[in-house]
């Protein structure tokens, strides 16, 4: 399995943005988080003692780049509720 690192960079950075929009002291651990395939990314986020993930997948972080409500939907989702 290949993963494209610049593409899990790209992930991280957006899903850093999105989630700074829900609350700027959620913090996006770099180096957390698994790859899956080539394009579905698990990414830990962090706040205080809270720890939650959230997978997105290549097409997520395309679609966020012009609308980033779904994903910040889903951020949300995971962040409130802590459920995956």
């Amino acid at each position: 399995m290949e993963v494209n690192v610049g593409m899990r960079e790209e992930a991280i950075e957006i899903v850093e943005q999105v989630a700074h929009q829900i609350d700027r002291d959620i913090q996006v651990l770099a180096n957390g988080g698994k790859s899956f395939y080539e394009d579905t990314f698990e990414i830990l986020l962090m706040k205080g003692e809270r720890k939650r993930s959230v997978v997105v997948t290549k097409w997520e972080i395309a679609h966020a780049k012009t609308d980033p409500a779904d994903l910040e939907e889903e951020i949300r989702n995971v962040w409130e509720i802590g459920t995956r």
